[in-house]
């Protein structure tokens, strides 16, 4: 592989890697901010922190459908959290997206 196909294919394993992290703080309790300079910065309720994000890696979300707006921030959508659910699990697809992550509660005939 030459020079530069090698440094474009380790960017796009780096803003992979990136994208997985976020996705995993913002599945963990976290949300995106604007920051009211064009910028956006990830929140985490858990810790009362605040880290700048990358608007590419944002924007790449959006993208994907991986973020929704929610209010003044931007929260993960129902398909970030099955991908997510998809790659916490082991090498069968059907089983890792429905892994049971969560008590679910139903109501039936009104009881």
């Amino acid at each position: 592989m030459s020079r530069p196909k090698a440094r474009r294919a380790s960017a796009r394993a780096g803003r992979a890697a990136e994208v997985r992290r976020l996705l995993a703080r913002l599945a963990a309790g976290g949300c995106i901010a604007f920051d009211g300079k064009g910028g956006f910065l990830l929140r985490d309720q858990a810790t009362n922190t605040r880290a700048p994000v990358s608007r590419r890696i944002v924007e790449a979300c959006l993208g994907e459908d991986w973020l929704v707006r929610q209010g003044d921030s931007l929260i993960l959508t129902d398909t970030a959290r099955a991908r997510l659910r998809r790659r916490a699990g082991g090498s069968d697809a059907f089983l890792e997206q429905h892994q049971l992550r969560a008590p679910a509660f139903r109501e039936i005939n009104g009881v």
